[in-house]
């Protein structure tokens, strides 16, 4: 938990910045694009992941 947390912080520091660049050159349509298809990536990926605690049961 404590390495994740700290894999984050890069990326809390720099996805604003990356989304004003984003913003800057092509507009905030291309921002939400992105950021939508971040979520629909990461909702797949999470879908396969099997909840730790019922994997014994």
């Amino acid at each position: 938990m404590g390495l994740g947390n700290t894999a984050l912080g890069p990326v809390a520091f720099v996805a604003p910045l990356a989304a004003g660049v984003v913003a800057d050159a092509s507009g905030y349509a291309a921002v939400f694009i992105v950021a939508a298809a971040a979520g629909v990536v990461a909702t797949a990926i999470l879908a396969g992941v099997a909840e730790p605690r019922t994997r014994g049961a």
